[in-house]
């Protein structure tokens, strides 16, 4: 039988579908992902009605090469290199499949995946699709169980084809998002083992090392990776290796070749490279330039939850409070509990500290109801919010040990350090400090945590040089610690 190249490109996009939003904010400092908020995946949407079970039409599943990201809404790079596989016969569309090119909601291409894997149990493939959309929800619309779905269905495809390659990748991804992240690292390994020049699986083996804090192996991987390609997802993980060694304005660079790959700023898919070009335009004090890039990414999507909090931090910077506020607030309509602690360290400085306990309170509660989803994903973020408004310290304490023993990345030792200065523990806190500082040569927070932890041990000399470091980078980095901040420069300044 004649294979129908066009047939093949829209099974390979509908296998590739479930990468498009981001991979769980791997190699990122924070904890969530800002994923697509309208919740739409562009489908093609006759393929929904065409896919067959390997077992029921006697074929090999497609295999294709995809190139992850690090994180976002920005689509992934498609190669269309890896076909040996021909269209089977009986192909017949399902109901809901929709006319090429059209928009699909997300969870509409669940269903019809769902109805596809009831219909023959030992579907695999398809499961395999429902694993990946499932994903894909939970990243778009925070939808925490949806991870946990995700991984159910995929280890019940690898249950009925242990060596099925996408089964096993897919897994990866969703262990990543979940942040088990050395179960996902064995699953990546064992992916080169089969097949070393996989871009997918050099993506993910990259995220895993540099969340497991392991940056020289990350650095040999990305060499590897760049070797097969230069898609935007490979330029924003050089970024990040970039941003981590002190390098910024190579970073930036980075990121801009990816912006200019994906068809410039205009581009519907150029709103999460924006937005970390506009956060290491923040974290530089290049203000300009970081609100330039975020308002940029907003206009590709003006809810983008990301954009705006970047947003209202470099109006805050700016020392322009109402608008931060009119910024935050916008934000915080999804109720993200980082984002609503945030509003109310807005309300805190500007005196209103009512609201600011209030939306404090509220964000513990969503926090301790996510943790009965997310179990211990989420436990650096729960930790730092703790420690930063000084409550449950010893639950903090013990969240930082479970987000350790989960990855050993130079942020969680941070972490560790902050919550050990607020324990009353300041020589333990210098020690974690010290281990962190050692891999990341230029972030504002971290400089911040060592000169108030340096403070705390009497060492006024340290303090001064580390304040001086986050002061040349950006004076008004942070909202939440701004009276600290200030503190720390008045003092130098005696």
């Amino acid at each position: 039988m004649a294979t129908d190249a066009n047939f093949l490109k829209r099974v390979s996009f509908l296998t590739a579908l479930a990468h498009l939003p981001g991979e769980g904010c791997p190699a990122m400092k924070t904890q969530r992902c800002p994923g697509r908020s309208a919740g739409y995946t562009q489908l093609i949407g006759l393929v929904a009605g065409m896919l067959l079970s390997a077992s029921a039409c006697g074929q090999q599943p497609v295999q294709t090469s995809v190139t992850t990201q690090a994180n976002g809404s920005n689509p992934y790079e498609l190669s269309f290199d890896d076909f040996d596989w021909e269209p089977p016969e009986g192909m017949r569309p399902l109901a809901g499949a929709i006319a090429i090119g059209d928009r699909m909601a997300t969870e509409k291409a669940i269903a019809i995946f769902e109805q596809r894997v009831a219909e023959q149990s030992n579907d695999f493939a398809n499961r395999t699709l429902l694993g990946q959309l499932l994903l894909l929800h939970a990243k778009e619309s925070d939808a925490l169980p949806a991870y946990a779905r995700s991984e159910k269905v995929l280890r019940l495809a690898l249950r009925h084809n242990p060596e099925y390659r996408p089964a096993k990748l897919a897994l990866a991804k969703t262990l990543m998002a979940s942040h088990n992240f050395k179960e996902a690292f064995d699953l990546a390994k064992e992916l080169q083992a089969e097949r070393a020049d996989h871009p997918a699986t050099l993506a993910v083996l990259f995220d895993c090392y540099v969340e497991l804090g392991n940056y020289s192996s990350a650095t040999e991987v990305l060499e590897d990776l760049q070797q097969l390609e230069d898609s935007p997802p490979v330029l924003a993980r050089a970024a990040r290796l970039a941003e981590l060694n002190g390098q910024q304005p190579k970073a930036i660079s980075l990121l801009e070749s990816a912006i200019a790959h994906v068809g410039g700023v205009n581009d519907e898919h150029a709103g999460w490279y924006l937005w970390r070009k506009g956060t290491l335009h923040f974290d530089s004090g290049n203000l300009a330039e970081a609100e330039r890039s975020f308002r940029l990414a907003l206009d590709t999507d003006p809810d983008d939850e990301a954009a705006l909090v970047g947003l209202a931090k470099v109006q805050f910077a700016q020392h322009e409070l109402d608008q931060s506020q009119t910024t935050l607030e916008k934000a915080a309509a999804s109720e993200a509990p980082p984002v609503l602690a945030l509003l109310g360290d807005l309300y805190a400085v500007r005196g209103d500290v009512k609201h600011a306990e209030a939306l404090w309170r509220r964000t513990e509660s969503l926090m301790r109801e996510e943790a009965k989803v997310a179990k211990v994903a989420h436990a650096r973020e729960v930790a730092l919010f703790y420690a930063d408004h000084e409550r449950n310290l010893n639950e903090a304490l013990q969240l930082v040990e479970i987000d350790l023993d989960q990855r050993t990345d130079p942020f969680a030792m941070a972490s560790q350090a902050w919550v050990l200065l607020k324990n009353n523990r300041p020589e333990e806190a210098q020690l974690a400090i010290d281990r962190a500082l050692v891999h990341v040569k230029a972030d504002p927070l971290l400089f911040f945590y060592a000169a108030m932890i340096a403070r705390a041990n009497g060492n006024k000399e340290q303090s001064t040089v580390y304040t001086q470091q986050f002061a040349k980078l950006n004076p008004r980095f942070s909202i939440t610690h701004s009276q600290n901040i200030q503190g720390l420069l008045e003092a130098v300044q005696d």
